[in-house]
């Protein structure tokens, strides 16, 4: 089974995602949140969501960092990642 990675989505995106799972569109709020401000990379993670979403979560949704294509750094070290 296919699933979608979160971290394609904007805010937006996740609120989409969730009404076409049959949640309500505060849902990606508190995902947002987790991915994006807590750094959550399981779902399992997000106790302040329904035991009953996670587990849906879990079998429809994944949570991965796109690959890295290339690697920039100046001369200050700051590196920027393509």
């Amino acid at each position: 089974m296919t699933t979608t990675n979160l971290l394609e989505f904007d805010l937006e995106g996740l609120a989409a995602f969730c009404e076409r799972l049959g949640e309500k569109r505060f849902r990606a709020t508190q995902l947002f949140r987790w991915i994006h401000q807590r750094g959550a990379s399981d779902f399992t993670q997000m106790t302040d969501l329904a035991k009953s979403l996670r587990e849906k979560l879990a079998t429809t949704a994944r949570i991965e960092a796109l690959p890295v294509s290339a690697q920039h750094e100046s001369k200050d070290g700051t590196i920027k990642w393509l």
